[in-house]
């Protein structure tokens, strides 16, 4: 028994690894698309900023995984953060194909 917890517990904590290398990356590709956004001189990026906000905001980030005391609740708060973030990198990508 004390076997399969062990075993359970490193899944876990894999799942949690690659789900936060996911993030990052994420993470990087939008800060590289709005970098790229500014250098075209892109004029609504304040108001994207501000659409950015609520789909994924940013400072209450590091409050709900500091609470998050379970593997589970991690895992959903990685997820859940990755689909955010999917969703400004997509708005991105439609702005920069928009200008080039």
């Amino acid at each position: 028994m004390k076997e399969g917890l062990k075993q359970d517990s490193k899944n876990l904590d894999k799942e949690i690894a690659q789900l936060s290398n996911i993030v990052e990356n994420q993470e990087k590709l939008m800060d590289d698309l709005l970098h790229q956004l500014k250098e075209l001189g892109y004029e609504e990026l304040e108001q994207l900023n501000e659409k950015f906000a609520i789909l994924c905001p940013g400072p209450s980030w590091d409050v709900y995984m500091s609470e998050a005391e379970e593997p589970v609740d991690i895992i959903s708060l990685l997820k859940y953060r990755s689909q955010m973030l999917d969703r400004r990198i997509q708005l991105l990508y439609e702005m920069v194909f928009k200008l080039l």
